[in-house]
């Protein structure tokens, strides 16, 4: 969301608009910030994705994303790509609320919610002799259930031993 506020003096008034956008891909997601970028990208592409991705030469990373996109575009006539908005959402979501004291996509949970989204249901359970705090994750369609505990209730979930993404 980008918002303009503009405010004029003599005589004293304001105004303020609004628009949403959405950034598919920038120069610096695939130079600058291009391992950032690979490293966000592991968590749903293949290894063969990844490596080819690495591999290539700088000029060629922006075909090689347009075409990653494509292939799970699952909607080509539109106008956007659902699953590449769906996945910068995502991202940008971990990155906003689920950083666990870090960095958001680099946490447990923000790992386990680019991958599989929001999940179908999920319950907090007290750890009542050790003062920590459990969450866990249901997602039914992928038969997946993510146990992350808190030991210190600080808000630093963990994966458990017994949870795999």
């Amino acid at each position: 969301m980008f918002t303009v506020k503009a405010v004029h003096d003599d005589p004293p008034r304001e105004t303020r608009t609004s628009f949403e956008f959405a950034v598919g891909c920038t120069r610096a997601m695939l130079t600058r910030q291009f391992e950032k970028t690979i490293g966000i990208l592991s968590l749903i592409a293949t290894p063969q994705e990844i490596d080819a991705m690495r591999s290539a030469a700088e000029s060629e990373r922006g075909r090689l994303w347009t075409a990653f996109w494509m292939r799970r575009d699952p909607s080509p006539g539109t106008g956007q790509n659902e699953a590449l908005v769906e996945h910068l959402r995502r991202v940008r979501h971990a990155t906003e609320t689920l950083g666990d004291g870090g960095v958001g996509w680099e946490s447990d949970r923000g790992r386990v919610y680019i991958k599989y989204g929001e999940p179908e249901h999920s319950e907090i359970k007290i750890d009542a002799q050790n003062s920590g705090e459990y969450v866990i994750w249901y997602y039914y369609k992928e038969s997946k259930t993510f146990v992350f505990y808190d030991r210190m209730g600080l808000g630093d979930y963990r994966l458990t031993d017994s949870s795999r993404i």
